[in-house]
């Protein structure tokens, strides 16, 4: 995700984030996020 680092955000806007320890599952994000990079351009 997303996530812009200050207060005002962090009160006020609709941030996210995910943090994950797993390489398996972090490579399957990655794979994905890729793939639609891809189709963006």
């Amino acid at each position: 995700g997303s996530f812009n680092w200050t207060i005002s955000a962090d009160r006020y806007n609709f941030e996210n984030a995910l943090f994950l320890s797993e390489p398996a599952v972090a490579a399957r994000y990655e794979s994905e996020f890729e793939r639609i990079w891809e189709q963006a351009k």
